[in-house]
């Protein structure tokens, strides 16, 4: 390698160097693809079951067998990704990928619970949590 083109190599990578400081945090670490917006809320219910995309008597107590965890999200983006995580008496059990497409979102998941204490943890794509909420099944 010449001199010139040392020189020229070290002035591009000193540029790139320069320009992603000054840009910030934002340029080296963005948001990546599928990773909700970090103003998303959900409303959580648990039900025996769902109908017209409403959950039917929510509750916290249940007896074993099937309980679906419904989620109303709002968010200021239209396309990322949520996961349920269903945790029984501290360790996970199961974990459900959700894609969300709307501002507005209905979602739910289920899962056949036995005894104990449950909580689903409603995720984004990066695991952060966006919302949490417990139940018990008798």
């Amino acid at each position: 390698m010449t001199t010139k083109m040392m020189r020229t190599r070290t002035t591009r990578t000193t540029t790139i160097v320069i320009t992603a400081l000054l840009a910030g945090p934002a340029l080296l670490v963005g948001p990546a693809a599928g990773d909700p917006p970090r103003r998303t809320t959900a409303e959580v219910l648990f039900a025996r079951q769902v109908q017209d995309r409403k959950p039917v008597a929510p509750g916290t107590t249940f007896s074993a067998g099937k309980v679906y965890c419904w989620n109303k999200l709002t968010s200021s983006e239209s396309h990322y990704l949520i996961a349920h995580h269903w945790i029984k008496n501290g360790r996970r059990v199961w974990r459900q990928p959700i894609q969300v497409s709307g501002k507005q979102w209905v979602t739910w998941s289920h899962f056949k619970v036995t005894p104990g204490s449950w909580t689903v943890r409603v995720t984004d794509g990066s695991s952060m949590l966006i919302q949490a909420a417990s139940f018990t099944v008798e």
